[in-house]
């Protein structure tokens, strides 16, 4: 066999549409297959005669690889430090540090001294303060002697995210956050903005809203930060998405194809430079995980850490199986950063970028969701945005 020679495959015939419809009318015993997706009349396959290649996206990502990052309760420093150390240990090259109360500057500094900032990228999520995270890391810079741009991470400080899970907007936030963002050369890498569709997802939103509703949020910071004098190009270059993955996998995998084919439109808007990249971190979802058996919350994990990865993730959360129930051990925390590593070494889904480029249904269903989002995003902006669009009632997120 000539393994140079082009692969000719024209010995097999062409099917149709139709042909493959029979086929399945066959096997189904003469049922039609449902609908992938009921509201937008989704097929529930798709060939070459449905798509053409101006319908096709291909991930623009430099890198088919995608970052571990763990997830770290950091209120108790000495818990905190022992297991940033396990899991830096085990390989993790994130660590993402929640605090559910206001940081201490002591307890900031002491869990610091214990991460080599310049090997591993730090994210915190606070709810207050983060002039207190702020400005530890910068001292820790200077006594490290570190390059400024050799400190990777971001901030996760989200005043809609708070309003939206308490009803309660705090705007001195918005301050806070210009503040920091107007200070981005101090710290080149680290980014200030996040934007989470979690609280979105996390009270069962569909996919569209999800992901419409995460757009308007980003538009709404840079519109915020605009009226205290930031650059909407130095807010973009600060911005960075969260973004919750569920159980839908086809769903899941389009849905972060679909953010990165409209961010763009928000860059054009703000005649900004298309080359600023879109960073995404996944997590693995809470909302689809099971009280009564936790144990399945692996297989859940699995199938949604699969979705991210091929939905073109930067990073990748994945949530311990056992997080709702209990603090997660170390079993459960070991679970999860092996799946991930499982998903790298041995199903090698580092090696192929952009897995799902040409399936004619993930293509498909990418440009429904991508238009079905625009037209939801339009909506919520003609309204004067996600915070007056749904103080006027023109939406319902909660």
């Amino acid at each position: 066999m000539d393994f140079n020679k082009p692969l000719d495959f024209s010995e097999f015939p062409q099917v149709s549409s139709e042909e493959w419809h029979q086929k399945i009318l066959s096997e189904m015993k003469g049922k039609e297959l449902p609908s992938y997706i009921r509201d937008l009349n989704f097929k529930p396959f798709y060939t070459s005669e449905d798509i053409n290649s101006s319908d096709s996206y291909y991930i623009n990502k430099p890198s088919s690889d995608w970052a571990v990052r763990e997830l770290i309760k950091a209120d108790d420093v000495a818990t905190a430090i022992r297991l940033s150390k396990t899991a830096i240990d085990s390989g993790v090259q994130e660590l993402l540090l929640e605090y559910t109360e206001k940081p201490v500057v002591e307890n900031v500094k002491q869990l610091l001294d214990n991460i080599p900032l310049k090997d591993i990228a730090v994210h915190f999520n606070i709810s207050d303060a983060p002039e207190v995270i702020i400005n530890t890391l910068k001292e820790k810079i200077k006594e490290d002697k570190l390059r400024r741009y050799e400190v990777k991470g971001s901030l996760s400080l989200d005043p809609i995210g708070y309003w939206i899970l308490n009803d309660l907007l705090k705007y001195r936030q918005f301050d806070q956050l210009a503040e920091l963002v107007n200070s981005t050369g101090e710290i080149p890498n680290f980014k200030f903005i996040t934007i989470n569709s979690h609280p979105f997802h996390n009270l069962g939103l569909p996919a569209i809203k999800e992901l419409a509703f995460s757009l308007s949020a980003a538009v709404e910071y840079i519109e915020q930060l605009k009226e205290r004098e930031c650059r909407p190009e130095d807010v973009i270059q600060s911005i960075q998405f969260s973004i919750s993955v569920g159980k839908h996998y086809f769903m899941e995998i389009s849905k972060l194809r679909a953010l990165r084919l409209l961010w763009p439109n928000i860059l054009k808007a703000y005649n900004i430079n298309s080359d600023i990249p879109l960073i995404i971190n996944a997590r693995t979802s809470f909302y689809s995980k099971s009280l009564i058996d936790p144990y399945v919350n692996i297989i859940h994990n699995t199938t949604e850490a699969m979705a991210a990865i091929s939905g073109g993730c930067d990073s990748l959360t994945v949530i311990p199986f056992d997080e709702d129930l209990a603090e997660p051990g170390e079993f459960s925390s070991r679970i999860s950063r092996n799946t991930s590593y499982i998903l790298k070494e041995e199903a090698y889904f580092n090696k192929v970028a952009d897995p799902t480029a040409g399936s004619y249904f993930i293509e498909t269903l990418t440009n429904i969701l991508a238009r079905e989002i625009w037209i939801l995003f339009q909506i919520v902006e003609e309204n004067g945005g996600l915070i007056k669009a749904q103080q006027k009632g023109v939406i319902e997120i909660a």
